[in-house]
């Protein structure tokens, strides 16, 4: 199999997938005598089942044979402005708000730059991200609605420091709503990888994350979190339209937990023997 075909295959983009070769995640085999490389169908199928795993259930199983989106999206960081108003249009398309005003979030960036992932083309945003490093009591009261995210600071926000526990909340996850289904699964696909990939890359600097946590009101939502391993967050709140999320790092057997847990150790190990 061709990078190209295996990036079609795993929904992510070339870049994304010599990432998860140079992580030990997929092995590139590359014959004698020739410089293009290929990859094994059942390595690439492991990887695919890891990633997507939890995502094989309902809506959101992809069907053999069936094709790729015509139009490439690929999943980045970003603290572009106008990525972030395009970003509050989504919202206020999928949630019928904007959220939290575009220059609060901004001024969380100069805090921490690795808060907000998009999915895009060249034409246009079509998916994002939101995660907000930050202590787990101020979640809870953002949670029992006893703080709005409007009130928090530059201060609020936790720099990703090695060593130093954090926690995070998944503060919001949208795709378009007038894509097709094909579309919206192929983005959702793509998002979930990408944080994944995140997470390991947070791991392998030795970043210590103790929890995630995360909210939702609509059914596809609430799918996902508890498919990816999310368990019911017991939070007296107010607000009864939500179902509230949590992964308590230390307990969870969820794949994509372990093996960032693996790779934390493994940096650990590395910060103490002083290895580069």
């Amino acid at each position: 199999m061709t990078a190209t075909d295996a990036a079609l295959r795993l929904g992510i983009s070339l870049p994304m997938l010599y990432n998860h070769v140079r992580n030990g995640n997929l092995k590139r085999i590359v014959p004698p005598g020739r410089k293009q490389g290929f990859f094994l169908v059942n390595e690439v199928e492991r990887l695919r089942a890891d990633l997507y795993g939890f995502l094989d259930t309902g809506e959101m199983k992809r069907i053999d044979g069936e094709e790729e989106p015509a139009i490439q999206y690929h999943f980045q960081r970003t603290t572009d402005r106008q990525d972030l108003v395009g970003c509050a249009a989504i919202a206020k398309e999928v949630y019928g708000s904007e959220g939290t005003p575009v220059e609060n979030r901004l001024e969380w960036m100069k805090k921490n730059p690795e808060i907000l992932y998009v999915v895009k083309s060249s034409e246009m945003i079509a998916g994002y991200a939101y995660i907000l490093p930050i202590m787990r009591d101020m979640i809870d009261e953002i949670m029992r609605e006893e703080k709005s995210l409007a009130d928090l600071t530059q201060d609020d926000i936790e720099a990703f420091t090695p060593g130093r526990p954090i926690d995070i909340y998944l503060m919001s996850v949208a795709t378009l709503p007038n894509l097709d289904k094909e579309d919206k699964r192929h983005l959702s696909s793509q998002i979930i990888s990408g944080l994944m990939e995140l997470l390991d890359d947070l791991a392998k600097r030795g970043v210590i994350i103790r929890s995630l946590i995360a909210r939702s009101r609509l059914a596809d939502g609430i799918r996902l979190l508890t498919d990816m391993g999310f368990d019911e967050y017991p939070i007296e709140s107010p607000d009864k339209r939500f179902s509230y999320f949590i992964i308590e790092v230390e307990k969870s057997k969820a794949k994509f937990v372990r093996r960032y847990k693996l790779a934390l150790k493994k940096a650990q190990r590395g910060l103490v023997n002083g290895d580069n």
